[in-house]
């Protein structure tokens, strides 16, 4: 069953949210950051995963500021990490959620992470998906992607962002051929972020580094990654 979706309210702006599911705990899901909570429910296949979390907890899903249908941000001047766990606290406050599981996927994990290190008292346990701490390769860091190959890596995803859907062959091949599902996916970019904003959250992401902060967790935390 598609869930109401609602607006909660920081000192910076609207986050629209939704919550469904009656279990006996809360989970935060915090998506990457090109989602729109409106649009996912049209496919069947994240519908299933969906509903599937809210068979056992209490599920509050959210659009983070500067996507899908919560307040914009300018390109010139994206989230940072601090408003992005404000997001959480905000939504998690609407609601009367004093504690919850965290989720988070790729970008929506340093959500995670953020919020799990800043407000431990808050997380019951945290589940990273396709996570990382950082990205860029630095002399401390050799398994970062080289400077160069980021920037392809962001022209190609920007080329085909609303348009072709291409860039499931990276990030969903077993769908990349799927003409409808190919269809879905490329409106829902269009309707999750624009261009310039994409284009500004690869570079700010790109000097992005919490490394330091995963000491800090004590959270029970799962780790779930593609297979190679």
């Amino acid at each position: 069953m598609r869930p109401e979706t609602k607006y909660a309210y920081s000192k910076d702006g609207a986050i629209g949210y939704q919550v469904y599911g009656d279990g006996p705990i809360d989970l935060v899901f915090a998506m990457n950051w090109q989602n729109n909570i409106d649009l996912i429910w049209d496919e069947p296949s994240a519908a299933r995963y969906l509903d599937r979390l809210g068979s056992f907890a209490r599920v509050l899903m959210f659009d983070k500021r500067g996507s899908g249908i919560s307040d914009p941000v300018t390109p010139s001047n994206p989230p940072t990490i601090d408003q992005w766990i404000e997001d959480i606290t905000t939504v998690m406050d609407a609601v009367g959620s004093e504690k919850a599981a965290m989720v988070g996927d790729t970008e929506g994990a340093w959500m995670a992470m953020a919020y799990a290190a800043s407000y431990p008292e808050r997380v019951l346990s945290l589940v990273l998906i396709n996570a990382t701490a950082t990205a860029r390769r630095a002399p401390d860091y050799p398994i970062g992607i080289p400077d160069d190959v980021a920037a392809k890596i962001v022209e190609g995803y920007l080329a085909q962002h609303g348009t072709t859907g291409n860039g499931l062959m990276i990030t969903a091949p077993s769908v990349a051929d799927d003409p409808r599902f190919r269809k879905w996916w490329v409106k829902y970019q269009r309707n999750s972020m624009t261009p310039a904003m994409l284009r500004a959250g690869f570079m700010w992401q790109a000097d992005t580094d919490l490394r330091s902060v995963l000491p800090t967790i004590s959270a029970p935390t799962l780790v779930i990654a593609k297979k190679d």
